[in-house]
C-alpha cells in the first residue's frame, strides 16, 4: 500500500494501475476502466474522506481489485448529480458504470472502499 498525501498522488496510483495490468496482460479497455475507478476512489478519498489515505491495486485471478482507505467512517454513496454541468458528484456513479462490484467496509480508523474490475 502507498500513502497518498495528495490529490498529484493520483497520477502515481493510475500508474500503479498501468503497471500491473502489464503485468498480468490485462487489455486496454479494462485497464482504462480500472485507471478510471482508481481515479474515482481517491479524489472521493481526497475530497470526503480524512488523513490517512492509502490506496492498493492488485490482480486476483485475472480480476483487477483495487482499494482505497481513509479516516472517515462515513460510507460512500452514489448521488443524484444536479445538473448536467455540475463539476462534482459523479464520482460513485462512474465507478458504479466501470466496475464490475465495489463495495465499502468500516475499519478500525475509518473505511476502505473496494472496487472489482
Amino acid at each position: 500500500m502507498t500513502q497518498l498525501m495528495t490529490a498529484s498522488d493520483v497520477g502515481a496510483a493510475r500508474a500503479r494501475v498501468r503497471a500491473v495490468c502489464a503485468q498480468h496482460d490485462i487489455g486496454n479497455e479494462r485497464c482504462d476502466a480500472a485507471q478510471l475507478a482508481v481515479t474515482e476512489l481517491l479524489g472521493n478519498a481526497l475530497r470526503h474522506g480524512q488523513p490517512p489515505i492509502d490506496y492498493d491495486v492488485v490482480c486476483d485471478h485475472g480480476c483487477l481489485v483495487m482499494s482505497v482507505a481513509d479516516g472517515s467512517p462515513s460510507p460512500p454513496h452514489p448521488r443524484a448529480v444536479q445538473a448536467a454541468t455540475a463539476e462534482s458528484g459523479r464520482g460513485m456513479v462512474l465507478l458504479e458504470a466501470v466496475a464490475q462490484q465495489w463495495w465499502s467496509e468500516p475499519t478500525p480508523g475509518g473505511k476502505r472502499v473496494w472496487a472489482l474490475v
